[in-house]
């Protein structure tokens, strides 16, 4: 659950820098994206629709051996994963 104080007050100043930092604007990345630019090397593990973050978030925990990457193309699913990824 989303805390009503990032929604409003101090921490909604931050919503740029932690976008910044877990959300990477794939549709301008060229094609096949290049991980190891990211200083990653596989083995890689892709979610597709990571929705608010919740179950992707915890198997990145639970596996930290794996690059997990997350693709979803609403924004608001992404900024509650963001900030979800930023609280824990």
């Amino acid at each position: 659950m989303i805390s009503k104080d990032f929604k409003k007050g101090p921490l909604k100043a931050l919503l740029p820098s932690i976008l910044s930092k877990y959300v990477v604007p794939w549709r301008r990345l060229p094609l096949p994206i290049d991980f190891h630019s990211f200083g990653f090397d596989p083995p890689y593990f892709l979610e597709v629709g990571f929705g608010d973050g919740q179950f992707f978030l915890s198997k990145a925990k639970e596996d930290q051996e794996r690059l997990w990457v997350g693709i979803e193309i609403s924004l608001i699913s992404t900024r509650k994963a963001a900030k979800r990824a930023y609280r824990e």
